[in-house]
């Protein structure tokens, strides 16, 4: 879904980065109109529900996911569009909600497949709602194996245009599960306690940040609340909520906090509810005044607190300085080994303006990846097999290669270090 909606805005955008970032701001935006919506239909009461999707967009992680080109924004006004109606449907019963909801949700998974994880709670949801469970849990069934179904069709055919930058091509129903799932990267760190703790106390500092530690009070007591009013929809909250930070705190990747947004989706409804318990709780009417302004607190320091840094990121031309410095300092028909944010910025300016294309840029990954010029089944391999014909740099220290190589300053502007035999000739096995 991200790939058509993408290749769409691009149509208006000499380059494409442009029209794919704006995509994930529009869609970031569009998210928080609708969880103005959904608080309101929740309980209605829009000078809370105002600030509180304001304190989801400025979010340190949600607008970070806005401004930059990623599935996550897309993905996350997919799921909220799937919320707002899967509340509609518990409050009314309508068959056109079911319909609308159950279908946001496959769209969800075309934009973000990750979002299969919620299976578990969808189905409780239909179960303790429906009054024909077992008619509508076959017809979400149905449906959702057509879109993944759907899915896998346009994966394979994509991948049939541009092969993956990873080890698994959907081109068998073996791959297409180990790439649609991620499964090929082994993701989870499920049996490391220690690797667990480590990430569950960073997962809840970066989250408490994201809220400014005020939010996490004001959202406990908001999931108490929206779960003693509607005891089904607010659990179904809870379990979408857990899932999320569940699978992403055992999650082996740095990125993992990316990947949450559905968990800042459901907190900033808590923190709503959290206000309007407050509301009730307190009977003086200029202490009510101070429990409506915390939100907009919130909403202004998160905007002071993060708009210099912000600001000083939109106007970065890193990655141009980084591509440039790169291409004029490497050598013809050189091999280089870097990073995923470093290769992503330089594929993108080899692919789109077609800049020093005899490079070979390939990851620091000893499985199967496929780029622009073939397959890499483990780049100590390839260093191995280019280094006696062709230069070979890193940007980073690769503690897997033989202690046979060296690295080497490289003379020029920027990162790059040259990978060479002992005393910076070539290794023995090249003479």
């Amino acid at each position: 879904l991200h790939s058509l909606f993408g290749h769409f805005m691009t149509q208006f955008y000499a380059e494409p980065f442009r029209g794919t970032t704006l995509l994930s701001a529009l869609t970031a935006s569009a998210s928080a109109g609708v969880l103005v919506l959904l608080i309101n239909d929740l309980k209605h009461g829009t000078a809370v529900a105002l600030p509180v999707a304001l304190i989801y967009a400025f979010s340190f992680q949600v607008w970070g996911s806005a401004t930059v080109t990623e599935v996550y924004s897309l993905g996350m006004l997919c799921l909220s569009i799937t919320l707002l109606y899967a509340w509609r449907w518990c409050a009314n019963g309508k068959r056109s909600h079911f319909i609308i909801w159950t279908m946001a949700y496959e769209f969800t998974l075309g934009a973000y497949f990750a979002n299969i994880l919620l299976l578990p709670a969808f189905a409780f949801l239909i179960y303790f709602t429906s009054d024909r469970k077992v008619r509508d849990v076959l017809s979400f069934a149905v449906l959702t194996g057509l879109a993944i179904l759907l899915i896998g069709v346009a994966n394979y055919c994509l991948a049939k245009n541009a092969a993956p930058i990873s080890g698994a091509v959907p081109d068998s129903i073996i791959n297409m599960i180990l790439y649609m799932s991620g499964s090929q990267h082994a993701p989870l760190q499920i049996r490391d306690s220690g690797f667990i703790l480590t990430r569950f106390l960073q997962h809840l500092e970066i989250f408490s940040r994201s809220m400014l530690f005020i939010g996490i009070p004001l959202g406990l007591l908001g999931a108490a609340v929206i779960t003693r009013m509607h005891t089904v929809f607010g659990s179904f909250l809870l379990m979408v909520f857990a899932i999320y930070m569940a699978y992403y705190t055992v999650f082996g990747p740095g990125d993992y906090f990316m990947m949450v947004l559905p968990a800042y989706f459901i907190f900033s409804v808590w923190i709503a509810f959290g206000v309007f318990g407050l509301l009730d709780y307190v009977g003086d009417r200029s202490m009510q005044w101070v429990c409506r302004l915390l939100p907009v607190l919130m909403v202004a320091g998160l905007l002071i607190y993060q708009f210099d840094g912000r600001r000083l990121m939109a106007r970065s031309l890193d990655a141009e300085a980084f591509a440039d410095r790169t291409f004029a300092s490497l050598a013809r028909d050189a091999v280089a080994i870097t990073g995923f944010k470093e290769f992503a910025a330089l594929n993108y300016f080899q692919e789109v303006d077609s800049a020093r294309t005899d490079i070979r840029f390939v990851l620091p990954a000893r499985s199967d990846r496929h780029y622009r010029f073939g397959e890499v089944s483990d780049y100590v391999e390839l260093v191995g097999s280019a280094i006696c014909s062709a230069p070979v740099y890193t940007t980073k220290d690769l503690p897997d290669l033989p202690s046979q190589y060296e690295l080497q300053e490289n003379t020029a502007d920027g990162p790059w270090m040259r990978i060479t035999g002992a005393g910076g000739k070539p290794p023995e096995f090249c003479r």
